[in-house]
């Protein structure tokens, strides 16, 4: 079951009780897994979903390992998908310094966070499938879209 919900823009990162209910209204509907990706927000949802851990649902953390950040999730956090913040950094001041610095947008690295309590309950195929596609990107064999936004 996919379940996508239109985020209003006043409680998109910023509100953690608004992630409670919308995490609270998916277990409601049979979810397996919530990917909690809006800041605050999704902590609420990650906290609602180990308040409820009982239930099987898994929670997707983001930007960090959320697991040594939010530590009251680590019963049902999956993994964390992360935003590698120091390598994307270290990039641009090598390009800097090299003078190949490219004006715009710069998108850098980023990575899965461990399985941490649920490493032992991912299929090695699922594991090797992972580690497969993580290569394909590093080597620019998998075309990355990102929407540009329109003023």
């Amino acid at each position: 079951l996919v379940y996508h919900n239109q985020v209003p823009i006043e409680q998109s990162f910023i509100d953690p009780e608004w992630g409670r209910l919308q995490a609270e209204a998916m277990m409601e509907d049979d979810v397996d897994v919530i990917f909690a990706a809006a800041g605050s927000t999704g902590n609420g949802a990650l906290l609602a979903i180990a308040e409820r851990a009982d239930s099987g649902v898994m929670g997707i953390g983001v930007d960090t390992d959320q697991y040594t950040t939010l530590v009251e999730a680590q019963p049902i956090l999956l993994s964390s998908s992360t935003k590698q913040v120091d390598v994307g950094l270290l990039d641009i001041l090598k390009a800097i310094d090299a003078g190949t610095v490219e004006g715009g947008n710069f998108y850098g690295s980023i990575g899965l966070a461990p399985f941490h309590d649920f490493e032992d309950r991912i299929p090695a195929d699922v594991k090797q499938t992972l580690s497969e596609l993580e290569a394909q990107l590093k080597a620019g064999e998998v075309e990355i879209v990102i929407p540009t936004p329109t003023p």
